[in-house]
């Protein structure tokens, strides 16, 4: 029975019949109402299963965007190169899997490698250029695929963000509410900002525009210190 039948007030013609013309029309006037804004029931469940649906894969897109960063991340070791010993390209990566750990594998064109578990550790060893080369190589592998590997996504992800913000893209809608920023920093040999909320990590360019909300911006200027 739809949700109408069962709250539709039924009038017999005994009860109709004790009251004025205007009484009446009054009574019409709301039924019809009721009328016309009914919707059958088989709508309303179509729409909450849509609703439901859409709810379910925001929620799995989002899940897709977040980085969770240890709070010692600063402190893991890696097989890092300081930047006055490095002169040559990127010229590809891989994911390294070492026990339970995946890291980022970036390979230079003279054949040495590092490997990164993060993408703060790998800003922090990074100048402008590699930045660049290594959109180029990820932006090429996924041009006609989609990554099947969670740091593959993660890593077309993050760069796609930095170098094309997009305000539709599923990950900036994570700022909505009073969602708290830990941390703002740059990685001043990349010129890469990095910003910490709770769950979830933001690489920005510095010359690049991006979809910060007013509450974010607040405490980036506020309430954080570069």
């Amino acid at each position: 029975m739809s949700t109408y039948l069962k709250n539709m007030v039924i009038w017999k013609h005994s009860q109709l019949k004790s009251k004025t013309y205007e009484e009446i029309k009054r009574l019409f006037k709301i039924e019809m109402k009721r009328v016309k804004t009914f919707i059958p029931m088989n709508q309303e469940e179509e729409s909450t299963k849509k609703d439901k649906a859409e709810s379910k894969f925001k929620r799995v897109e989002l899940k897709r965007c977040l980085e969770v960063v240890p709070e010692d991340e600063d402190d893991v070791t890696v097989d890092a190169t300081p930047l006055s010993s490095r002169s040559s390209s990127i010229v590809d990566y891989k994911i390294h899997k070492e026990g339970k750990k995946k890291h980022f594998q970036i390979i230079r064109e003279v054949g040495n490698s590092k490997y990164y578990l993060t993408f703060g550790q790998m800003f922090k060893n990074f100048n402008r250029d590699d930045v660049e080369d290594l959109w180029k190589i990820v932006k090429s592998r996924f041009i006609k695929k989609d990554p099947v590997d969670d740091m593959d996504n993660q890593i077309l992800r993050t760069l796609n963000s930095m170098f094309k913000p997009q305000v539709e893209d599923t990950i900036w809608t994570y700022q909505q509410g009073l969602t708290l920023v830990k941390n703002w920093k740059l990685y001043d040999s990349c010129r890469v900002y990095c910003i910490t909320m709770l769950n979830i990590v933001y690489y920005l360019l510095v010359e690049k525009t991006y979809p910060l909300t007013r509450n974010t911006l607040h405490q980036l200027w506020n309430d954080v210190r570069l």
